[in-house]
Order: C-alpha cells, then sequence, then structure tokens
C-alpha cells in the first residue's frame, strides 16, 4: 500500500523538525506535520474528483506526504509539490523516488512567484499571513471552479464554502480543520 509507505520513521521526522525549526523562521512556516494516513484520505476525498486533466498543487509541499499521497492515488493526475527550503524539498523529492511516482514532481521555488494558471486542485497548510498573500496571487491567476483545501488555516478575506472538523487518534496532534474554497 503506498500511503504506508509514505510515513517517514519517527527518528527522521524528529530530526527533519529539529533542523526545520533551527533554519526557518518560527512563524514563517507552520511546524513540519507527519499526516495521519486517515488525513491523507479526508484531504484527498475533500479536494474533489481527480481525474486526468487534472492538475494537483500542493503549495509549501514540505516533504512532500499530501503530494504523493495525491499521486499515488491518481496516476492519471499531475502532482507538483511547491517547496522553497531546501531540506524538505530533497526529502519530498526523495520520498516521491522512492514509491516509484512517476507523476509527481517538485519545484524548489517561492509559492508566491510560481504560475498556477493550469491548476485544477490545491492543498494548503500555511499561516494565516500567507494565505492572505497567495489570495491576492490565486486571484488573478486561477480558474473559475478551482478547488483549494487548506488545513488549520483560512483566508481572511474569502469565505470557505465548508468546514471540515478532523477527528484525532491522540491528544496534541496537528490538524483540526480542513477548509474548503472555490475559486
Amino acid at each position: 500500500d503506498a500511503l504506508l509507505l509514505l510515513g517517514i520513521d519517527i527518528f527522521v521526522i524528529a530530526v527533519v523538525r529539529h533542523i526545520l525549526s533551527s533554519v526557518m523562521h518560527i512563524r514563517t512556516v507552520p511546524p513540519p506535520l507527519a499526516t495521519r494516513k486517515k488525513l491523507l484520505k479526508t484531504i484527498i476525498e475533500t479536494l474533489g474528483p481527480l481525474s486526468s486533466g487534472s492538475v494537483f498543487y500542493d503549495l509549501g509541499s514540505g516533504t512532500g506526504q499530501v503530494v504523493c499521497a495525491v499521486a499515488a492515488s491518481h496516476a492519471e493526475v499531475r502532482c507538483i509539490g511547491i517547496e522553497k527550503h531546501v531540506i524538505p524539498y530533497y526529502l519530498a523529492r526523495y520520498n516521491a523516488w522512492r514509491l516509484g511516482l512517476r507523476n509527481v514532481t517538485f519545484r524548489r521555488t517561492d509559492i508566491l512567484t510560481e504560475t498556477y494558471a493550469d491548476a485544477t486542485h490545491l492543498y494548503t497548510y500555511l499561516y494565516p499571513e500567507t494565505m492572505d498573500l497567495l489570495l491576492t496571487h490565486l486571484t488573478k491567476q486561477v480558474t473559475t471552479g478551482v478547488v483549494l483545501v487548506s488545513l488549520d488555516f483560512q483566508f481572511t478575506q474569502k469565505a470557505s464554502v465548508s468546514r471540515i472538523p478532523l477527528a484525532k487518534d491522540k491528544a496534541g496532534e496537528l490538524g483540526e480543520t480542513l477548509f474548503v474554497y472555490r475559486f
């Protein structure tokens, strides 16, 4: 099961979290999130129909857990992870390679300089300040009907079409709400 392979062992996650918290300003990006298997399935279901011709972007993809899960479950979808930080970018590429995914690529760039005109589906786990900057950027680029799913953080200038509360397996787990937007 490809989703099972997406888990990085606890030691690697601890090392990555330590490195990331050391090299990144703590309010620039949310803390690294080891996305639970159940949460990955919920995110994929929440994105709505994905088919050939769909283009999925994970904005701030980190180590690639979400974009790799989408790629693994939808081989016909073109999946793109955008990550500006070097360590998670290379871990994401490694994870995609390890899983043998041919429909996923990663770009090491800033999410606010990338073009999303071809996007049909977007996913984010970004702080509200970044979400609002991203909204201005996306509004100029994406076509009508594009779906954006955000974990925990919402736009302050755009209403979500739905909110999905998430069940947690353990106390202290990150990931409380999915916010769904349509452009």
